[in-house]
């Protein structure tokens, strides 16, 4: 028996008019782990059991009727629900068989087929599961961003919760925020959206304006804690060496404000508006995250790849951008597009806490494996247990400002990477700039 690690946060709904079936069903999803189990004797009753979101929905093909099954397909079809219908019925046809996959059914399984049905209707739920995974939220996805004036309205600087388009939690945290769901037993398949105010062109402007205050280049990064972080480095390796270059957020919200404005956007943005005329040298760092590598790619194509310096050198000879480089044993971290600043560090230092039990906190994605079995494919999906594809969630400045000062000197060893990309960008600069 293959079971889902996550079968307890599964919200399914059956649909059956025959009890003695459907508490054989019952009994049968509770054994296969299933927790969050609603039924409905008819469509009718389903109708209204839908006005509380569902993953996955169980339906009987003849009830009060003999397309009742398809009522509900319908049903889900028409709200523009992201849940996933199984029809599960003595009927057979096969013109009923392709009427459901037509009108958008995932399954379409016969109660008395041979074997165990149970175990064939628990492999389909998780075939829809690790399909909700990937595409379950896609309408909701699509939703918030085409109501996004709306939502920055109401939400500006919180994380929601979305499912069926409406939002059905909020938290200024992504962590408070998935706790309510916990707590309140929601459907797993929602989206949660951090509400970003757009890249304020005028704020980047204005700190464009700042570089004439400089004489210095200056180094962006996408972050404040990163900027803390990267100082606090620089004095663990050059103690009173005067650093040559001054490190900047690219967040041009003032630092005492909710912040929320940096990030791989705001520094591309940043980097493209920088002019030939600026007095000093501008040079943008970028994770090597998803989003850093996606911004890094969209840089302005009169930032050309030098494959002297690995960075992007501009036409203008004042403006640079690198990928942030990798030390050794962080590949993993590469290879699932992850790595920011934080995880330079070794795995004691990332687990260290304050006093008050504060740092950093993680959450692991859920990954997909599949395998063979008789011939036929089993797909399971299980949280990950691998560091390099883990997302920090909560305490980076706690770790910037507390924890970071007093790590030992010997942990920010692979920061002399970043220091050095710094002087070999600036010096192709300086070069250029000369001739």
């Amino acid at each position: 028996m293959n079971t889902l690690k996550d079968t307890g946060n599964i919200h399914l709904l059956l649909v059956e008019d025959e009890q003695k079936y459907l508490n054989e069903l019952i009994e049968w999803l509770k054994i296969f782990g299933y927790k969050h189990i609603t039924s409905a004797r008819s469509a009718k009753e389903a109708r209204e059991k839908l006005d509380r979101p569902v993953d996955i929905i169980i339906a009987d093909m003849r009830m009060e009727t003999d397309d009742s099954g398809f009522a509900v397909v319908d049903e889900v079809k028409r709200r523009g629900l992201s849940s996933v219908v199984i029809i599960l019925t003595y009927n057979d046809t096969v013109d009923d068989c392709r009427k459901a996959f037509k009108m958008g059914a995932w399954d379409y399984i016969r109660k008395d087929m041979p074997g165990n049905v149970f175990e064939v209707l628990h492999q389909s739920v998780q075939e829809a599961v690790t399909y909700l995974n990937r595409w379950g939220n896609v309408k909701d996805e699509r939703w918030i961003d085409e109501n996004m004036d709306v939502l920055l309205e109401d939400y500006s600087g919180q994380y929601v919760a979305v499912i069926n388009n409406k939002v059905i939690g909020t938290a200024d945290s992504r962590e408070e925020l998935e706790k309510q769901i916990s707590e309140q037993r929601l459907p797993r398949f929602l989206t949660i959206r951090n509400i970003k105010p757009p890249i304020n062109e005028a704020q980047i402007q204005q700190e464009i304006e700042k570089l004439r205050e400089y004489t210095q280049p200056v180094v962006y990064v996408e972050g404040k804690t990163d900027r803390e972080i990267l100082q606090v480095a620089w004095k663990k390796l050059f103690g009173e060496t005067s650093m040559p270059f001054i490190i900047k957020a690219c967040d041009p919200l003032p630092s005492g404000g909710s912040g929320g404005s940096g990030g791989a956007g705001t520094l591309e943005s940043l980097i493209r508006t920088v002019q030939a005329d600026s007095p000093c040298f501008v040079i943008g760092i970028f994770d090597r995250d998803s989003e850093g590598i996606k911004a890094y790619g969209k840089l302005p194509k009169y930032l050309e790849e030098s494959p002297e310096a690995e960075a992007k050198i501009g036409e203008n000879r004042k403006t640079a951008a690198f990928l942030l480089p990798v030390p050794p044993g962080k590949e993993d971290y590469v290879q699932c597009l992850n790595l920011c600043i934080e995880f330079y560090f070794s795995e004691a230092a990332l687990s260290q806490k304050t006093a008050e039990s504060w740092g950093l906190e993680f959450r692991y994605p859920d990954i997909e494996t599949k395998i063979m079995r008789h011939g036929n494919p089993v797909i399971s999906v299980e949280q990950s247990d691998l560091p390099g594809t883990r997302e920090i969630m909560k305490g980076k400045t706690v770790f910037a400002e507390k924890i970071v000062p007093e790590l030992d000197n010997s942990e920010f060893e692979p920061f002399r990477m970043i220091f050095e990309q710094i002087e070999r960008v600036l010096h192709l600069l300086e070069s250029e700039d000369g001739e």
